[in-house]
């Protein structure tokens, strides 16, 4: 049994000792990956998690950025769950920076994008460059400022920390309230 990946040639240099090139395509085994992937994972259990995100973590996304402008060759964007005395229960999205995908160090001052309602979920960023601009798609629900459970829409950035949030329509709804 094995992951099909799609294995950059930096990501190659990183996981090497993992691919198996005997085919022409790139594989990990399912022991291997499993060896990398805890290398990898940021946990809640970590002593250095932040109170975002000490309940559970979720969905993450990794974009290659400007070494020369943020210190670091990869930033990660990824949700996760948690409160604190001055933070109502939600999920938040903050980001964290590695220049070999196995180290990864938190933004001091994660989260960088939420809605602070109790129970609210915002996460699943995506992000898209448009000319100077910075979008992130972004999925959230039971935000009590809309009159529906989940919607999808997005929020602006010049910098890839600061984001705006869009105040027109959402872009998706659902058919059902």
């Amino acid at each position: 049994y094995s992951y099909r990946c799609e294995i950059t040639p930096f990501a190659k240099k990183t996981i090497g000792d993992f691919v198996q090139d005997n085919t022409g395509d790139s594989k990990i085994s399912e022991s291997a990956f499993k060896r990398y992937i805890k290398q990898l994972t940021l946990s809640y259990k970590d002593k250095n998690a932040q109170w975002w995100e000490k309940m559970t973590q979720y969905k993450s996304t990794v974009y290659q950025v400007d070494k020369k402008k943020f210190g670091y060759q990869f930033m990660m964007y990824y949700n996760a769950g948690g409160k604190d005395a001055t933070h109502p229960k939600g999920e938040r999205i903050g980001v964290a920076f590695s220049n070999d995908m196995k180290k990864w160090k938190r933004y001091k001052y994660n989260p960088i994008f939420a809605h602070d309602s109790d129970g609210t979920i915002t996460g699943d960023a995506q992000i898209v460059k448009m000319g100077d601009l910075y979008v992130m798609f972004y999925f959230s629900a039971f935000n009590p400022t809309r009159e529906y459970n989940a919607y999808n829409t997005f929020a602006t950035s010049r910098d890839m920390i600061n984001w705006y949030d869009w105040e027109g329509e959402d872009l998706i709804i659902p058919s059902k309230p």
